[in-house]
């Protein structure tokens, strides 16, 4: 497990629409990353993207929620049933309980819930805070994801300040005891307070999903934001012969880019992709680990 705390440990209930959890926790890790700089090696966990095989789920997650330096709670229909993340978000609240802030102090703002989907009477812990700000407007978070554009961006870039202000505070860990020991602060008592599984992939089948997010998160390495996919394509064929690579724009290109590193018998082009990015993009490009992660996800079930 890492030393380095992450700057910030994202809470949800897992449902039908947990992909775009995952493309909204992408985009929030890239802004988080610009701002505190690119020598951070941790910014985001999502238990997606941290979780690798052989793991003990219950021990990654407990360890995430006592040391992150912040929590981004997703308020769905499900949040306030889940007694598992009743039991992240008590964590996260008897560690700000133990910072003893003198009364009349700004409250630590590293516990934030977010109106994600549906609608559901917040449980009392939950209810305790603001779950809306005039900076994100009056939409769900997941209709502002599914329609992007500008209003989306401006709210993604706003929560990831407030997590650049929560990790300069430093909120200090949890023991491991002491955190395995606090109760769920919510939660069905009929259900488990224990993770539930993620999904398994069909072995040697990419989700579609999974390769859009790839494509996305190519698309915000700074090199080929700026137009230079066909630098990229060149360092490929480089390694792996000519390609021929058509569309129309840097994403259309992009698109067709990974589909054929997909169709490649090994893992030679989704290695040049990656190797090829960090000698376009030196100084550690703050969108190149979303890359790597998803790189890695895809390879285990590529070529497993």
């Amino acid at each position: 497990m890492s030393e380095t705390p992450y700057a910030f440990f994202v809470s949800y209930a897992r449902h039908v629409d947990q992909d775009l959890v995952a493309e909204f926790f992408d985009d929030l890790d890239v802004e988080v990353r610009l701002l505190l700089g690119r020598d951070r090696k941790d910014a985001g966990f999502l238990d997606r993207e941290g979780l690798y095989p052989g793991d003990d789920w219950e021990q990654v997650l407990i360890e995430r929620a006592r040391t992150a330096h912040s929590m981004i709670a997703l308020l769905s229909a499900d949040y306030g049933r889940s007694r598992w993340c009743g039991r992240e978000w008590g964590i996260f609240a008897e560690r700000i309980e133990r910072l003893n802030a003198p009364p009349g102090a700004p409250h630590a703002r590293c516990l934030m819930p977010f109106r994600w989907s549906g609608a559901a009477t917040p449980p009392a812990a939950v209810a305790k805070l603001h779950s809306t700000h005039r900076g994100l407007g009056g939409d769900l978070l997941i209709d502002l994801k599914r329609a992007g554009g500008p209003p989306y961006l401006k709210a993604v870039a706003k929560i990831a300040r407030w997590i650049a202000g929560a990790d300069a505070l430093a909120l200090p860990p949890l023991g491991r005891a002491e955190a395995r020991a606090v109760p769920p602060a919510f939660g069905d008592p009929s259900t488990p307070a224990s993770p539930p599984p993620l999904p398994a992939a069909a072995p040697g089948r990419v989700p579609m999903q999974l390769k859009e997010r790839l494509v996305n998160a190519l698309y915000m390495v700074g090199p080929i934001r700026s137009g230079e996919i066909g630098e990229l394509i060149r360092l490929v064929e480089d390694e792996v012969g000519i390609l021929d690579i058509g569309g129309n724009g840097p994403r259309a290109r992009l698109v067709s880019l990974v589909q054929r590193a997909l169709a490649h018998e090994d893992t030679t082009m989704l290695d040049s992709m990656l190797a090829g990015l960090r000698v376009q993009a030196p100084g550690n490009d703050p969108a190149l680990p979303r890359v790597a992660e998803l790189i890695r996800q895809i390879k285990d079930i590529r070529y497993p």
